[in-house]
């Protein structure tokens, strides 16, 4: 046996899941390529090999740039792997690369670059741009320190059970932003809240510059654009919100760290603001970010910094609990924690606060998690970057049959090949027929199985019969 032969057997598997974040103006003299790289996970992963993932994407970029100049190659698929890249900046690269065997047969290329997009615009959020961390640290190691803690956040989340579920889930909302729908009466209640915070004067300054109201994993309002929205949303729901969910239902605290899969031991966090540890609830219900060097229960004065419109406005954050619900409130840069401050935000925000939630909680419980009996569903607005789908468990009980048609529908609806308006209707085993629509902005897919559709226009008029009743002016 050669002593190549005896390497490649010697070789260990490639991990199932890995993440990168590289610069493709660093690293251009040979034997410095590994300069390329300012964060990778698995983080223990070994300089040559994950020079060696870089190096292999580049030159397959280069290569596919030969044939369109104008457009980058997004996605990959190798015999036993499959490759997602974004550009979020000017030279600046996010990859993924899987192993199929992990993300499964069907997964969607759209959605893993949505993942990529997503992570980027938490890294803007917290750190501003990459860029302007390589600014502030020629030599890397600040972007290396920073970026890890995003990386390895979306990299545990993804390999957690509940990750792998929702990748292979063929109505998965992803990283679209669920955006809960509102009667007349909550719509006015939390536009009047949001308001009275934007002009509450406290102190002589007006300290509140935006804010997002979540219930559960849902977006109910926001004051920002999408792009914040959607970005301030994925940040609050990776720490904020597991803190403050652990506080009311200490029983969840060891399910939120399993299915979050953080590996330091102990109740204190690990100082990062992406680990939800590090945030705490106090007595008079803020959430506020604690590192690991503060103690005792008094509310710290610091208050962590955000960047918001890509980088160029700054502001401090904090959150405040009522039930179910989160208010996130960014407040003026040069913000304190003050006694002042806190009573102040409270006086104006607990007395709405409070039967907002509680209309939320029943509303939501009204609406049974946005189930539809008989029929399995996922509707996307694209402009809102908003979503809506069957709950997981529902989905889960459709034949493995119909899952893989209906992550096939998808992605034929995904393809480059249909630009514009479209539709596709396709029948599958077990009497099932996926509808699938794109209408402007608006995508939807809806999956009927064992209703009893003898033919095409049955199936197609059942599912226009069911996208008028449930989303109104969709189809016009």
């Amino acid at each position: 046996m050669s002593t190549s032969s005896r390497k490649e057997r010697e070789r260990p598997p490639p991990p199932p899941l890995q993440l990168c974040i590289l610069d493709t103006r660093r690293g251009q003299q040979e034997g410095q390529e590994a300069e390329k790289v300012l964060a990778f996970y698995p983080k223990a992963t070994a300089a040559d090999d994950s020079t060696s993932v870089v190096g292999l994407f580049l030159a397959t970029n280069a290569f596919c740039s030969i044939f369109s100049q104008d457009e980058h190659c997004e996605a990959m698929h190798a015999e036993n792997s499959l490759w997602v890249s974004h550009q979020g900046e000017p030279c600046i690269w996010l990859l993924l690369v899987a192993q199929k065997g992990f993300v499964g047969p069907h997964i969607r290329d759209a959605a893993l670059v949505d993942i990529l997009k997503r992570m980027h615009s938490v890294t803007r959020l917290l750190y501003g741009s990459v860029q302007r961390l390589l600014s502030a640290d020629p030599s890397g190691a600040a972007a290396e320190e920073a970026l890890s803690r995003v990386l390895q956040r979306w990299g545990d989340q993804l390999s957690s059970n509940k990750g792998r579920s929702e990748l292979h889930n063929p109505l998965s909302m992803g990283e679209a932003l669920p955006l809960l729908p509102l009667s007349r009466p909550l719509f006015a209640g939390v536009q009047v809240l949001m308001n009275r915070l934007l002009v509450a004067q406290i102190g002589g300054t007006v300290p509140v510059v935006g804010a997002l109201l979540l219930h559960e994993h849902w977006c109910v309002w926001s004051t920002l654009n999408r792009a914040d929205t959607a970005a301030l949303h994925s940040f609050a729901s990776a720490a904020m919100m597991p803190a403050a969910q652990a506080a009311a239902h200490p029983s969840l605290t060891k399910r939120i760290t399993a299915s979050l899969r953080w590996r330091e031991e102990g109740k204190s966090g690990s100082g990062s603001i992406l680990d939800w540890r590090s945030w705490r609830v106090f007595p008079s219900r803020y959430v506020m970010f604690q590192d690991s060097a503060a103690a005792g229960d008094k509310e710290p004065e610091e208050l962590p910094k955000l960047f918001l419109q890509e980088g160029d406005e700054q502001c401090r954050v904090l959150g405040l609990r009522a039930g179910e619900s989160l208010l996130v409130l960014l407040l003026a840069e040069r913000s304190t924690a003050s006694a002042e401050l806190l009573t102040g935000l409270s006086e104006v925000a607990l007395p709405l606060l409070r039967p907002i939630a509680q209309s939320t909680a029943a509303e939501l419980s009204d609406a049974k998690q946005w189930h539809i009996q008989g029929y399995r569903y996922v509707y996307e607005n694209k402009m809102l970057q908003a979503v809506r789908a069957s709950p997981g468990v529902k989905a889960s009980t459709l034949s493995r049959e119909s899952q893989a048609l209906t992550h096939a529908v998808r992605l034929q609806l995904d393809s480059q090949c249909m630009q514009g308006d479209a539709e596709v209707i396709v029948r599958g085993e077990n009497d099932c027929w996926v509808v699938a629509k794109r209408l402007a902005s608006h995508t939807i897919a809806v999956v009927l199985e064992g209703r009893g559709q003898e033919n095409l226009p049955d199936a197609a008029k059942t599912a226009d019969l069911f996208i008028e009743a449930h989303f109104e002016g969709l189809l016009e």
